[in-house]
């Protein structure tokens, strides 16, 4: 071996000893003598971000949070290095509601990457840009809003009903995988009011390739958040992502640019979420065309598989709890008439149906996750708690709302906890926000 190839191995092996002894050193401090130590925690996490990227990766993370907060019996637990996991009420309003002399918390950049065009959207804005994006996005979730969208969302409803109706007398003898009915119809209806045009979902009886390419977006946006918590390796690591899925990323947005683009050259009279954006902009006070973009990718990722996922949750909790499903049966049939008497106004003064659906956002959360945020560098109160400065903050909300500190029998669907039912008087109502919460509550919600 010649002296120069001898001495570059040195130095290799020499540079790798070093990285071994500082992060040695580093997973020490952390577990013994950073400021988060005295929260619980298991210590391999406490010393690296490798066992919380583990578990995003495997796509387990929420459930991996809670049995940490059910093992350590806690409302506050440390998931990472500078991370902490709450399930307790209060962090909500201590994480995004309106504070004396404090301001509300920015979102934590390591989980929070802006889109493609490297422009926010109302999910990733910081609090300025946010406000002033919702004061314009807001019209097109207001109550005049949803009801001149009714008739295209009836339109939708209306072709799931028939297209069911014909499946009962169908060779399948009336059996239906719901989730995929639910997730065209929600598909559709997202289509219709972002790009003014509807994906076939429904007519085709088969998901578009868009949504394919939106399981991608999500995976790999997911897998590059996890990425984002290793500084060191930051820029090598998403590499990792599989090429497939990245390639679903970019044909995501590409497709979204494309359709944004035909319906913004419909103008305003169209009753769907952008006509009041195109109004707002031709008085001069709307959104940037990048910020228009990135919304848009927003609205068709928020707006389907979460409807989707919550409306197959009711279906399956109502099938594995028959008297509910006969209450809730029982309500809808003395309320209507016909089909003509159900809209968006009178849905809303169903009882037990609302209920219902609170239950299953409680059991069967659509968003596992709350909007992660992060202190400021010189560290912040969170109630009566003094976090440190850059400390990332979330609340687990499959962990919140499965957990016994906050729910009676917190495992079991029974909707009669919000009718005021005395048995779950003692229930921690307050930490239920699936919406969020304060200025970051999702303007969808309605």
């Amino acid at each position: 071996m010649s002296v120069p190839i001898a001495n570059s191995l040195n130095l290799v092996v020499g540079g790798l000893g070093l990285l071994l002894v500082y992060y040695f050193v580093f997973a020490i401090y952390n577990v013994f003598f950073h400021p988060l130590s005295k929260y619980p925690g298991p210590k391999v996490a406490a010393a690296s971000h490798i066992p919380h990227a583990i578990q995003i990766f495997r796509g387990k993370a929420p459930f991996w949070i809670k049995d940490l907060h059910d093992r350590y019996d806690a409302e506050v637990v440390r998931i990472s290095p500078h991370e902490l996991s709450f399930i307790n009420a209060s962090a909500w309003k201590g994480f995004h509601g309106t504070r004396q002399g404090h301001a509300s918390l920015e979102k934590d950049p390591a989980v929070y990457r802006k889109p493609p065009n490297s422009v926010a959207s109302l999910l990733t804005a910081d609090r300025v840009d946010h406000t002033r994006m919702k004061r314009v996005l807001g019209h097109a979730f207001s109550d005049r809003a949803i009801r001149e969208q009714e008739p295209i969302v009836e339109s939708y409803v209306d072709l799931l009903i028939n297209r069911l109706q014909g499946q009962i007398h169908g060779s399948n003898y009336g059996k239906v995988d719901i989730s995929n009915w639910f997730r065209w119809t929600a598909f559709d209806i997202a289509g219709d009011l972002s790009f003014g045009e509807s994906f076939g979902c429904l007519q085709s009886q088969k998901l578009h390739a868009w949504a394919k390419m939106i399981d991608g977006f999500l995976r790999a946006d997911v897998c590059l958040a996890a990425c984002n918590r290793f500084s060191t390796f930051r820029y090598f690591l998403p590499h990792l992502v599989p090429r497939k899925t990245r390639e679903m990323m970019r044909d995501h947005w590409s497709m979204t640019v494309e359709k944004l683009s035909r319906r913004m050259k419909l103008g305003a009279k169209r009753p769907d979420f952008i006509s009041p954006i195109i109004k707002y902009n031709e008085e001069g006070k709307g959104l940037s065309m990048g910020e228009i973009q990135s919304n848009a990718s927003l609205f068709i990722v928020a707006g389907s598989d979460t409807t989707a996922t919550v409306l197959t949750g009711t279906i399956y909790h109502l099938l594995q709890n028959p008297v509910c499903l006969a209450k809730l049966t029982r309500e809808v049939r003395n309320a209507f008439k016909g089909e003509s008497e159900i809209t968006s106004q009178s849905v809303g003064r169903l009882p037990y149906t609302i209920a219902c659906l609170d239950e299953t956002h409680r059991v069967y959360p659509a968003i596992l996750l709350g909007q992660a945020v992060i202190t400021p560098p010189e560290g912040d109160f969170i109630g009566d708690k003094w976090i440190p400065g850059n400390t990332g903050l979330n609340i687990n909300m499959y962990a919140a709302y499965r957990s016994a500190r906050n729910f009676k029998h917190p495992d079991s669907y029974i909707p009669e906890r919000w009718l005021g039912h005395p048995r779950f008087v003692n229930d921690q109502r307050e930490v239920f926000h699936p919406f969020s919460y304060g200025h970051r509550a999702c303007l969808g919600k309605k």
